[in-house]
C-alpha cells in the first residue's frame, strides 16, 4: 500500500510526523518565508552591543533536506529571542558578512554539513528537549549576498555587515532580508 496508514487528525492514531510537514506544505501552497510582515525581524541589542535580537514570529521553512521538498516546517519564536555574544565572531582586521539564518535539524534526515546537528543527535532521552531550531550566523563572501545553498532546511531573516575591528552591531550594519510566504 501507498498511503500513509493513518489520516490527518484521527484520535488516538499514531501519526508520522512527515505526514504534518506535508499537510503544511499544502496547506501553504509550498511557499516559504515568513507570515506576518513584522515576523523574526533583526535588530540590534536594546543598548547596542556584540549580538542582536530576533523578533517574535512564525515562518515556514522548506523541506530542504529532500531533493524534491514536499514538506514545511513551522517555525516559530514566541518572544524576543537574544542572539547571544558568545556565538558572535570576535573582532577582526577584515570586515566580514554575515547571513542571519533560522536553522531546522531533523534526526529523520542526514546530518552531513549541519550547522549545529550531529548524526548523533538528540541525545537519547532529550528528544523533547532538543533545540531542532537555532538562529545561526553563516559567513558569507559579501554584501550582496542574500541566500546560502545548503542540505539543511533553512529560512535567511537578515545579512550583517561586521566592519573591521568592530564587534558592536548597531541597526545600520543590518540589512532585512525577510520575505513573506504569502504576500
Amino acid at each position: 500500500m501507498t498511503f500513509e496508514t493513518t489520516a490527518w487528525a484521527i484520535n488516538g492514531a499514531m501519526m508520522n510526523s512527515s505526514l504534518a510537514r506535508r499537510a503544511e506544505f499544502a496547506a501553504v501552497g509550498g511557499a516559504d518565508g515568513i507570515v506576518q510582515k513584522g515576523d523574526l525581524a533583526v535588530t540590534q541589542l536594546a543598548v547596542p552591543g556584540v549580538g542582536f535580537l530576533i523578533g517574535p514570529g512564525v515562518g515556514l521553512v522548506r523541506n530542504d533536506y529532500q531533493s524534491a521538498p514536499n514538506e514545511t516546517y513551522v517555525v516559530s519564536n514566541p518572544g524576543s529571542h537574544t542572539f547571544p555574544a558568545v556565538d558572535m565572531p570576535a573582532a577582526d582586521a577584515a570586515e566580514r558578512y554575515y547571513l542571519v539564518v533560522i536553522a531546522v535539524g531533523d534526526p529523520d534526515f542526514s546530518q552531513v554539513g549541519h550547522p549545529f546537528m550531529g548524526s548523533d543527535d538528540p541525545p537519547a532521552g532529550t528528544e523533547t528537549t532538543f533545540d531542532y531550531v537555532r538562529p545561526v550566523l553563516v559567513q558569507v563572501a559579501n554584501s550582496s549576498v542574500t541566500s546560502i545553498s545548503s542540505p539543511y532546511p533553512h529560512l535567511v531573516l537578515a545579512r550583517i555587515r561586521i566592519p573591521a575591528n568592530t564587534t558592536t552591531i548597531t541597526n545600520s550594519l543590518i540589512t532585512d532580508l525577510r520575505k513573506l510566504a504569502r504576500p
